[in-house]
């Protein structure tokens, strides 16, 4: 397919995204390299981030399903969009590893990315490593995000890994599902401790673990 040839409903699209360029959906989304929902989540509602991230702070958070039903199919996005906002929103009292947005530009030749080769070996000893391309197509393209999304408000469950991913035997979902609870507590200790809080909510970086 070639990508230089844009259709009129491309360049609709296109004259769209540039107009709305500097509202805070579009800034939000563009920060996570995820820009490409600018539309679907403003169609749905979901089109001031300060509400959103108002949400955060409360009991009506935005969930996995709900952006799920808006059309976001890809479970990785989901993971960081909800991730982000929970930042943005104070959730976490540590600060989020860039990592955990990261996005694989090599997906032909995915190994060669660093990333990506971390979380294929940390597929391996629990013998699922079979499924790396089911997870880099479900958008997850590094362990941290999975890490992460455990400690957030919408973490991985056992219905995403079986359709969104596409993992279909009961016994490896139980794996992968026992592995991400057991490494997101201690990945989420971590990085408690290697902050310091400083005073009205407020933290600093009290040592520099290479804890990835």
């Amino acid at each position: 397919l070639n990508s230089s040839v844009m259709t009129a409903d491309d360049t609709v699209n296109k004259s769209k995204i540039i107009k709305n360029s500097q509202d805070s959906l579009y800034i939000f989304l563009l920060e996570i390299k995820l820009e490409k929902y600018y539309n679907i989540m403003s169609s749905n509602g979901f089109d001031d981030v300060k509400v959103l991230i108002n949400q955060m702070q409360t009991g009506s958070a935005v969930t996995d399903i709900q952006l799920k039903e808006a059309g976001i199919d890809i479970p990785g996005d989901r993971a960081k969009i909800i991730i982000r906002l929970q930042e943005k929103a104070g959730n976490f009292i540590y600060h989020i590893p860039k990592s955990v947005y990261h996005i694989c530009n090599e997906l032909d030749n995915y190994m060669n990315d660093t990333y990506v080769k971390k979380l294929y070996d940390w597929l391996k000893p629990i013998k699922v490593e079979e499924y790396i391309e089911n997870f880099i197509d479900g958008g997850y393209h590094c362990v941290e995000l999975m890490l992460l999304q455990m400690e957030s408000k919408s973490p991985i469950t056992d219905a995403i890994l079986r359709d969104d991913l596409g993992i279909k035997k009961i016994g490896h979902r139980a794996r992968i599902i026992n592995k991400l609870l057991d490494e997101g507590k201690k990945l989420n200790n971590k990085l408690k401790n290697s902050m310091l809080i400083v005073g009205n909510g407020e933290t600093e970086k009290i040592c520099e673990c290479n804890i990835f």
